[in-house]
């Protein structure tokens, strides 16, 4: 074989190594494109959930507190109402209207509550709604019993206030611990 063979031979094949090889770094440039791509929006799948566990924990959080501020505005009319009745005093028609208005909002943001959840928040607020009925039944019957002048009926009625009282105040805590269990707990 002549010179001029063996060089257009070594040039053929330098040419078609260099094709070889530039389609393996294309292919391989390619697949590493890909690889970047996949990561980068896996990384994005995850950080958009982090994201919004964080904002759902936010909004928990908010109507927690909401729903926290509301009871103390009821607790409190609880108590100006609870002198009345202790001192066997008709209650104000607007100590009984700002003990409604803030029973009205507890059930209310309860409703919020169940729209953000869990179930284990909800629950609990349920029971301490439910226990804030309880009183403000108590309330609301006050009226007809100290009318009826019945004093076994009143002396009874003004017991039931300790009783109701305590309820309150265990359905309550059970309220906040629950809410600092969730809002402490990624999920």
């Amino acid at each position: 074989m002549d010179q001029g063979a063996a060089a257009v031979f070594a040039g053929v094949a330098g040419l078609i190594g260099a094709g070889i090889g530039g389609l393996a770094t294309a292919y391989g440039a390619r697949i590493g494109a890909q690889k970047s791509i996949e990561a980068v929006g896996l990384q994005v799948q995850r950080q958009s959930a982090a994201e919004h566990g964080h904002w759902v924990r936010e909004q928990r959080r908010e109507v927690c507190v909401s729903f926290i501020d509301a009871f103390v505005r009821y607790a409190k009319g609880l108590v100006d109402c609870s002198k009345f009745v202790n001192t066997r005093t008709v209650v104000p028609s607007d100590t009984a209207a700002d003990l409604s208005d803030s029973r009205n909002s507890l059930i209310i943001l309860r409703g919020h509550l169940q729209l953000w959840g869990p179930q284990a928040v909800v629950d609990a607020a349920f029971a301490l709604t439910d226990a804030v009925r309880a009183t403000y039944d108590w309330v609301e019957e006050w009226y007809e019993i100290l009318e009826s002048g019945d004093e076994s009926h009143i002396d009874s009625h003004i017991a039931r206030d300790q009783e109701l009282t305590t309820s309150l105040g265990a359905a309550r805590l059970a309220f906040v611990a629950t809410a600092r269990d969730v809002l402490g707990t990624p999920t």
